[in-house]
């Protein structure tokens, strides 16, 4: 199974990361990075999720998102994540967004995800229909 590896710095005002793309070979395939909630100890709509490993499915456009999607399955405490196309912080409630790298993009001080929805189809083609994402701290 393709992984993805994806490392986290926490700040006071969100999550900065950057995933290392994997094949089943475990062969490196490139990189993006990624802003989330803060750390808020789990807490539903405000904080991202653990640090752990979980699997990834891809699902198409729906109602809700008008593009494709990774649903991120089993986080303790949690339903609904999902990896999916935004640029700031303030867009998730828990979810993560890809970038192809960071950028101040509206001035506020903080980084945000540039690119996201070519970051998004840059992860589906490379990790395909379903991953395992292993998310840990920088050291």
């Amino acid at each position: 199974m393709n992984k993805a590896i994806l490392i986290r710095t926490y700040k006071p005002k969100q999550t900065e990361g950057l995933i290392r793309l994997y094949d089943s070979a475990n062969e490196y395939k490139g990189k993006l990075f990624s802003v989330e909630k803060p750390w808020l100890k789990n807490v539903r709509g405000i904080s991202c999720i653990p640090e752990g490993e979980y699997i990834c499915t891809l699902y198409p456009a729906n109602k809700t998102f008008k593009y494709p999607f990774y649903r991120v399955a089993n986080v303790s405490g949690r339903d609904g994540i999902c990896i999916h196309i935004a640029n700031y912080e303030r867009e998730l409630r828990g979810c993560i967004a890809p970038g192809m790298s960071f950028t101040d993009i509206d001035g506020d001080g903080n980084m945000d995800a540039k690119s996201s929805g070519k970051a998004l189809d840059y992860l589906i083609k490379t990790m395909g229909k379903q991953f395992k994402l292993v998310i840990c701290h920088s050291v």
